[in-house]
């Protein structure tokens, strides 16, 4: 879990240590920069990791938009052209939006 590299990678900058000399933190020097100057507030912390899930959930969900409208334009220009070969139909493409924010 990214949290507990962090956490992990602070513990070892207390120490006087560097968190890259070992094996234990893996994650970019930004986050450590991050939360360094917050890393007594436990809530503050996690709340910036659930602030930072509900965003990336937002943008994968507006790719799926984008992706479902350009796909129903590509399927209505290839119906007007050649209606007997569709790969996709406008059914198909109904529920990805609710597919993706299930998953």
């Amino acid at each position: 879990m990214l949290i507990d590299s962090v956490t992990e990678g602070l513990f070892l900058m207390n120490l006087g240590q560097s968190p890259y000399a070992g094996d234990a933190y893996h994650q970019a020097p930004l986050l450590i920069a991050l939360f360094y100057p917050i890393q007594d507030f436990v809530f503050l912390t996690r709340l910036i990791y659930v602030l930072a899930d509900l965003i990336i959930g937002i943008m994968l969900l507006d790719i799926v938009f984008l992706w479902q409208r350009r796909m129903k334009t590509i399927v209505a220009i290839d119906q007007k052209n050649q209606p007997q070969d569709r790969l996709y139909t406008h059914l198909t493409l109904d529920h990805l939006p609710e597919l993706t924010a299930f998953l």
